[in-house]
């Protein structure tokens, strides 16, 4: 399955595994459990991170209706929400073995982050009101569609 080729349901189901990963991997206190079941979480959950974000940022959301985009951000934001509360754990993220596995976490959290505030911009109409006065002053010829976001 391509990146393009993934439906709002799929991305609902991305987001909610993610979202039960990122809970599991802040139960896990002692050395032996990370060892054992922190490191391998961890990694399950940065790889569905990444197969989360990739159609995100592959054009999926210039197909979607402000309604479904509005979903989407709600998702992304319940999703950056449990992510941030991983990536600022002081057990976790000082924890030997667990620290590659919570960078990791970090970065995906601020690129979900970008992704976010895409989707707000796009929703906003001020901001697109805000485009088109600055391209209408350029008098570039260049199609106010051209410009957004979507």
């Amino acid at each position: 399955m391509t990146a393009a080729c993934i439906t709002l349901d799929q991305i609902e189901a991305r987001t909610a595994t993610s979202v039960a990963l990122a809970i599991y991997a802040r139960r896990v206190q002692d050395t032996f459990v990370s060892i054992a079941v922190g490191k391998p979480l961890l990694g399950l959950l940065n790889l569905r991170l990444n197969q989360l974000k990739t159609p995100l940022r592959s054009g999926f959301l210039e197909k979607l209706s402000d309604e479904q985009l509005a979903e989407v951000a709600g998702l992304l934001k319940n999703l950056n929400a449990c992510l941030l509360r991983l990536a600022e754990d002081e057990r976790l993220r000082t924890n030997y073995y667990l620290k590659s596995g919570i960078e990791r976490i970090r970065e995906n959290r601020e690129d979900f982050e970008s992704i976010l505030e895409n989707i707000y911009l796009t929703l906003d109409p001020g901001f697109h009101k805000a485009v088109s006065s600055a391209i209408d002053k350029l008098n570039l010829g260049v199609d106010d569609r051209a410009a957004m976001l979507r």
